[in-house]
Protein backbone atom coordinates (compact mmCIF):
# COMPACT_ATOMS: atom_id res chain seq x y z
CA UNK A 1 0.00 0.00 0.00
CA UNK A 2 1.85 3.42 -1.20
CA UNK A 3 2.10 6.36 1.32
CA UNK A 4 0.35 8.53 -1.08
CA UNK A 5 -1.94 6.13 -3.13
CA UNK A 6 -5.46 7.69 -2.83
CA UNK A 7 -6.88 4.34 -3.51
CA UNK A 8 -5.75 3.18 -0.03
CA UNK A 9 -8.30 2.57 2.61
CA UNK A 10 -10.49 5.67 3.29
CA UNK A 11 -14.26 5.99 5.15
CA UNK A 12 -16.29 9.05 4.44
CA UNK A 13 -17.54 11.34 7.86
CA UNK A 14 -21.01 12.94 7.67
CA UNK A 15 -20.40 16.42 9.71
CA UNK A 16 -23.57 17.78 10.17
CA UNK A 17 -23.53 21.71 11.80
CA UNK A 18 -26.87 23.18 12.99
CA UNK A 19 -28.34 26.37 14.86
CA UNK A 20 -30.03 24.13 16.86
CA UNK A 21 -28.20 22.01 19.08
CA UNK A 22 -24.49 22.43 20.40
CA UNK A 23 -23.17 18.80 19.14
CA UNK A 24 -21.59 18.43 15.72
CA UNK A 25 -23.32 15.48 14.77
CA UNK A 26 -20.72 12.76 13.20
CA UNK A 27 -21.04 9.74 11.57
CA UNK A 28 -18.82 7.49 9.37
CA UNK A 29 -19.88 5.56 6.07
CA UNK A 30 -19.71 2.09 8.34
CA UNK A 31 -23.01 3.47 10.04
CA UNK A 32 -21.23 4.11 12.84
CA UNK A 33 -22.83 7.32 14.57
CA UNK A 34 -22.47 9.38 17.73
CA UNK A 35 -26.08 9.65 18.34
CA UNK A 36 -28.59 7.38 18.09
CA UNK A 37 -31.02 7.29 15.71
CA UNK A 38 -33.44 8.71 17.56
CA UNK A 39 -31.08 11.89 18.75
CA UNK A 40 -30.03 12.78 15.11
CA UNK A 41 -31.19 15.99 13.64
CA UNK A 42 -33.62 16.36 11.01
CA UNK A 43 -31.70 19.04 8.41
CA UNK A 44 -33.78 22.43 8.07
CA UNK A 45 -32.55 25.35 6.47
CA UNK A 46 -30.52 25.85 9.28
CA UNK A 47 -27.87 23.25 9.04
CA UNK A 48 -25.26 21.89 6.85
CA UNK A 49 -23.87 17.92 6.38
CA UNK A 50 -21.10 17.84 4.98
CA UNK A 51 -19.65 14.54 3.63
CA UNK A 52 -15.69 14.39 4.02
CA UNK A 53 -13.40 11.31 2.42
CA UNK A 54 -10.62 10.49 4.21
CA UNK A 55 -7.65 8.17 3.95
CA UNK A 56 -5.52 6.43 5.77
CA UNK A 57 -2.14 8.16 5.24
CA UNK A 58 0.94 8.34 7.95
CA UNK A 59 1.13 12.02 6.06
CA UNK A 60 -1.77 13.43 8.63
CA UNK A 61 -2.81 15.57 5.92
CA UNK A 62 -5.71 13.03 4.78
CA UNK A 63 -7.71 12.99 7.59
CA UNK A 64 -9.99 15.81 9.97
CA UNK A 65 -8.52 16.75 12.70
CA UNK A 66 -10.57 17.24 16.02
CA UNK A 67 -10.27 21.52 16.02
CA UNK A 68 -11.63 21.40 12.15
CA UNK A 69 -15.37 20.58 13.19
CA UNK A 70 -15.08 23.06 16.24
CA UNK A 71 -13.79 26.10 13.41
CA UNK A 72 -16.69 24.72 11.39
CA UNK A 73 -19.25 25.27 13.99
CA UNK A 74 -17.68 28.54 13.96
CA UNK A 75 -18.23 29.47 10.80
CA UNK A 76 -21.91 28.09 10.56
CA UNK A 77 -23.03 30.44 13.19
CA UNK A 78 -21.21 33.26 11.32
CA UNK A 79 -22.20 31.70 7.75
CA UNK A 80 -24.00 35.34 7.14
CA UNK A 81 -20.53 37.16 6.82
CA UNK A 82 -19.46 34.58 4.42
CA UNK A 83 -21.30 35.51 1.55
CA UNK A 84 -19.34 36.71 -1.25
CA UNK A 85 -16.14 36.70 0.20
CA UNK A 86 -12.82 34.32 -0.44
CA UNK A 87 -11.86 32.47 2.42
CA UNK A 88 -8.49 31.20 2.67
CA UNK A 89 -8.09 27.55 4.14
CA UNK A 90 -3.84 26.85 5.03
CA UNK A 91 -2.91 23.30 5.31
CA UNK A 92 -6.21 22.27 4.26
CA UNK A 93 -5.81 18.64 4.57
CA UNK A 94 -9.29 17.19 3.62
CA UNK A 95 -10.69 20.43 2.98
CA UNK A 96 -13.60 20.39 5.65
CA UNK A 97 -13.87 23.69 5.80
CA UNK A 98 -13.02 25.20 2.73
CA UNK A 99 -16.28 22.86 1.59
CA UNK A 100 -18.35 24.84 4.62
CA UNK A 101 -17.35 28.27 3.90
CA UNK A 102 -18.75 27.56 -0.01
CA UNK A 103 -21.36 26.13 1.45
CA UNK A 104 -22.09 29.37 3.00
CA UNK A 105 -21.64 31.43 -0.04
CA UNK A 106 -18.15 31.94 -0.05
CA UNK A 107 -15.22 31.40 -3.03
CA UNK A 108 -12.36 29.13 -0.53
CA UNK A 109 -9.04 29.03 -1.77
CA UNK A 110 -7.84 25.75 -0.41
CA UNK A 111 -3.94 25.30 0.25
CA UNK A 112 -1.73 22.88 1.17
CA UNK A 113 2.11 22.25 0.70
CA UNK A 114 3.09 20.76 -2.53
CA UNK A 115 5.11 17.98 -0.37
CA UNK A 116 1.56 16.64 0.70
CA UNK A 117 0.15 16.47 -3.52
CA UNK A 118 -2.29 13.73 -2.83
CA UNK A 119 -4.59 16.19 -0.30
CA UNK A 120 -5.26 18.08 -3.00
CA UNK A 121 -7.28 15.25 -4.81
CA UNK A 122 -8.87 13.96 -1.58
CA UNK A 123 -9.80 18.31 -1.03
CA UNK A 124 -10.87 18.15 -4.73
CA UNK A 125 -12.99 14.91 -3.78
CA UNK A 126 -14.81 16.17 -0.79
CA UNK A 127 -15.64 19.70 -2.85
CA UNK A 128 -17.08 17.32 -5.95
CA UNK A 129 -18.69 15.13 -2.67
CA UNK A 130 -20.47 17.97 -1.75
CA UNK A 131 -21.57 19.35 -5.16
CA UNK A 132 -19.26 22.37 -5.31
CA UNK A 133 -18.94 24.07 -8.16
CA UNK A 134 -15.54 24.51 -9.56
CA UNK A 135 -15.95 28.38 -10.18
CA UNK A 136 -16.45 28.84 -6.36
CA UNK A 137 -12.86 27.19 -5.32
CA UNK A 138 -9.27 27.25 -6.47
CA UNK A 139 -6.96 24.62 -5.04
CA UNK A 140 -3.26 26.20 -5.02
CA UNK A 141 0.38 25.17 -3.43
CA UNK A 142 1.35 27.08 -0.66
CA UNK A 143 3.59 26.04 2.46
CA UNK A 144 2.99 28.03 5.35
CA UNK A 145 5.62 28.82 7.64
CA UNK A 146 8.23 29.68 5.19
CA UNK A 147 9.03 33.03 3.64
CA UNK A 148 9.79 33.21 0.02
CA UNK A 149 11.35 36.11 -1.89
CA UNK A 150 9.49 38.16 -4.30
Amino acid sequence: MAAHDVSVEHSIKNFHFTDETGIIELSCSSSDSLLSESEQHVCSNNCATIKVKEILDPSFGMHVWPCAPVLGKYIWYNRNRLKDKITLELGSGTGLISVLAAKCGAHAIITDSQKYSPVFKIAENNMELNNIERKNYEIKELTWGYISPM
